[in-house]
């Protein structure tokens, strides 16, 4: 039960993509709506080592309406402040698909993850649990 003095907490996960066995997942970050579990954002690295890679938060995801549904593993719960807020996109949270992106230099979407997921638990954000969901999770 939340006190005052205990933030509420919101649910994340691992969303991996697998194309096939001859690509790697894409991995994502999932954060549902606190409103509604099957619509909320992803978070993600989008790209190609060629042509670099770009942040991404897509809002309004809804992950039953993809034509290629990821698989949802738990990494833990995180607090309410800590987590992208739910609502219409603002350019000032990050970018959206269709907008001017700046490019960053990445491996690929599952180092990205990884890295976020560092630096998360690094900060308290996550519990440690999280790293151990992504050595688990399928790399293609």
């Amino acid at each position: 039960m939340e006190t005052p003095c205990t933030p509420a907490r919101r649910q994340l996960y691992l969303a991996c993509f697998i194309p096939s066995r001859l690509f790697p997942a894409h991995w994502a970050m999932w954060v549902p709506s606190a409103d509604d579990e099957h619509i909320g954002t992803l978070v993600q690295v989008i790209g190609d080592p060629l042509n670099g890679f770009v942040h991404e938060f897509e809002r309004g995801y809804k992950s039953r309406e993809d034509s290629r549904p990821p698989l949802l593993q738990e990494l833990g719960s995180a607090t309410e402040d800590s987590v992208l807020p739910d609502g219409p996109h603002d350019p000032g949270q990050g970018c959206g698909r269709g907008q001017t992106k700046p490019r960053i230099a990445i491996d690929n979407c599952q180092s990205w993850l990884s890295r976020l997921i560092d630096a998360m638990v690094a900060q308290h954000m996550i519990d440690d649990g999280a790293r151990g969901v992504l050595k688990t999770a399928p790399k293609n």
